[in-house]
Parts: structure tokens; C-alpha cells; sequence
């Protein structure tokens, strides 16, 4: 038979997750997507406490600071077209208000310290090795907010940049929490707005980077994200619109890629009885007064209530909440 697709095959986890686990995610806009997926299959999960950020210096930095607990002030941020931002975060958390935008900043690195104490796992996502520095404060953005490029001079990171950084940030990691596990990824998003070539270029850059600091760092470990979009599904029918981001379909086959690489055996069969709760809670009825439909509701209450009896964990608070309000409307 021929074989049309070179398959990568992940060696397997040795300390996988379960749904006893707390698993944090940083880094690009992967991350979201994958912290998506455990948070639907109801792991205990975070991500992004800073908002997206694609660069590893800036993803070090926000480690160290969250280790360390130590709150911005509001001279660290920029009024720019009457809302405050701070160059380190993602837009979302920018806004008119500064004392607001600096609470949700503040609360933000406080939930995420207390959040590092007990995690069991910490994905961390490179996306790119090109950097912005802004002039004027002589310092590595993790967003450029659309202010004017003359304001940032644009940089290379070199191999060596990235390993002492990420270096640092798995001490940092260590200190407050000698048991997590590290897990480094490589986004497969394109960032194609720096140019074909340097793309290539800088995800190279990334790749060995990576492969320098596995060889330090026995206790990290690595999960090839990147690869499995490029050189095992390597279609462009697995893409998004824009031709850059993973479409849905692509994202669910590296989850479970991951999910079968890091989760427990012994957790597929809850995994697999909460989507069948999700999907028959978002199936939307012809008649939502009906008797048939009002049954429907009970018995999925019932199913929740089985599931969350045998495994002792309240998984559907929200999920109770909306069957609730349908039976009662």
C-alpha cells in the first residue's frame, strides 16, 4: 500500500496529566487555542496572563515578574489616543481608566503567582524570534499597540538570547514550584507579516534554540506542534481563512496529538462522557416549551449529576445553571 503522509509520532509523557492537574499555558495565540480544549474537557487550565505574546524574551519576562509577584505602577504605562497601555501586554488589557487597567494587570500577575505554586504543568509557546525594542525605554515590547515603527527598532533574537532567557524562566519557575513540569512548543501560526524569508528564519532560530536548551535542561520537554501542521498534515485545507492560523480542524488533530501524548489513559472515558453532555447541551431545539424537549433537559441534569457523583467533582456549575433556567422558563 502506499503511503500518501508522513505521520509524526510523539513519544509518550512519562508525568501525564490528569484531571487532578492544574496546567498553565503561555506564550502565542496556540495557546489559547489548546487551553481552550482542556478547559472544555473541564481540566483545570489558565492561560496568557499577560495576553498573547509571541516573542521568548517577553514570555521570560512575564514569568520572572509573576514569580516574583511584582506589581506594575502606573509610570509603566503609556497614554496613547486617551487609553492606557503597557507595552508588555496584549491590547486587552488596555483601557480609559488607568487605575482599572492597572487592577486587571495587578490581579492578573497575583492570580497567576498563586496559580504557579500548584501547577502540575506549564506549556510555554514560542512564536517568534524577531523583537521589538522601544527607543525610548531601552527595552523588548511584548506589543507594539500600533504605535508609530519609528518609535521601536526591530531585532533578531539570536539563539543565545533565547536560551539564557528561557533559562531564567524555568528558574524562576523552580523556585516557587520544584515539580513542574515544563513543556515547550514551537507555534505553528506563520508570521508572515515579517516576510517569507524571515519567518524561516526566525522560526529556525527558534528550533535550534530549543534543541540547545533540551540538552541543558533534561527535565523540559518538547512537543512538536509546529511539525505536525508542516510536515504532517501539510495542506493548506487545514488552514484559516488567512492562510496563517490552523483552521479547527487542524487545531483538534495537534490536540489530540497532545491529548495522547500528555493526558492519562484513564481520563478519555470522562473526557468522552463531558462532550457528549456539551454537545447534547448545545443542540438547539424546533419547540423549547415541549414536553419531549423539558424531558430532554431532566435527563441531561441526571447525566450531569451521574458523572459528577462517581468522580466527586463539581465539572458542570455553569452548564447546570443554563438546563436550569430552561426548565424553569
Amino acid at each position: 500500500m502506499h503511503v500518501f503522509r508522513t505521520e509524526i509520532i510523539v513519544p509518550l509523557f512519562e508525568k501525564k496529566i490528569n484531571y487532578s492537574s492544574s496546567i498553565l499555558l503561555i506564550g502565542s495565540c496556540f495557546s489559547e487555542n489548546i487551553q481552550q480544549k482542556f478547559s472544555y474537557y473541564k481540566f483545570s487550565s489558565l492561560s496568557n496572563p499577560f495576553g498573547i505574546i509571541y516573542n521568548p524574551i517577553s514570555i521570560a519576562k512575564s514569568i520572572e515578574r509573576i514569580v516574583e509577584n511584582k506589581f506594575y505602577t502606573e509610570d509603566e504605562l503609556l497614554l496613547v489616543n486617551e487609553n492606557w497601555i503597557s507595552l508588555d501586554h496584549h491590547g486587552l488589557f488596555s483601557g480609559t481608566d488607568k487605575n482599572i487597567v492597572l487592577q486587571n494587570i495587578n490581579q492578573s500577575i497575583e492570580n497567576w503567582h498563586q496559580a504557579i505554586k500548584k501547577a502540575s504543568h506549564i506549556f510555554i509557546t514560542l512564536g517568534s524570534a524577531w523583537v521589538y525594542k522601544h527607543k525610548a525605554k531601552d527595552s523588548i515590547v511584548g506589543n507594539c499597540h500600533k504605535l508609530p515603527s519609528t518609535a521601536f527598532e526591530k531585532q533578531l533574537l539570536s539563539t543565545h538570547d533565547i536560551i539564557n532567557a528561557l533559562q531564567n524562566a524555568i528558574l524562576y519557575l523552580k523556585k516557587i514550584n520544584h515539580q513542574i513540569q515544563v513543556i515547550f512548543t514551537i507555534s505553528p501560526v506563520r508570521h508572515l507579516r515579517d516576510g517569507f524569508t524571515e519567518n524561516q528564519t526566525s522560526k529556525s532560530i527558534l528550533f535550534v534554540a530549543l534543541h540547545e536548551l533540551m540538552q541543558k535542561e533534561k527535565s523540559a520537554s518538547y512537543f512538536p506542534a509546529y511539525e505536525i501542521l508542516m510536515d504532517d498534515l501539510r495542506d493548506y485545507r487545514f488552514y484559516a481563512d488567512d492562510m496563517v492560523h490552523p483552521n479547527n480542524q487542524a487545531i483538534a488533530y495537534i490536540w489530540e496529538k497532545l491529548k495522547n501524548t500528555f493526558i492519562q489513559e484513564d481520563c478519555f472515558y470522562l473526557m468522552d462522557e463531558i462532550e457528549k453532555i456539551k454537545k447534547a447541551i448545545a443542540h438547539k431545539p424546533f419547540n423549547t416549551s415541549s414536553d419531549q424537549h423539558q424531558a430532554f433537559l431532566k435527563n441531561q441534569l441526571f447525566n450531569i449529576q451521574k458523572i459528577e457523583n462517581n468522580f466527586s467533582r463539581d465539572f458542570f456549575k455553569k452548564e447546570k445553571e443554563l438546563l436550569q433556567i430552561q426548565l424553569n422558563s
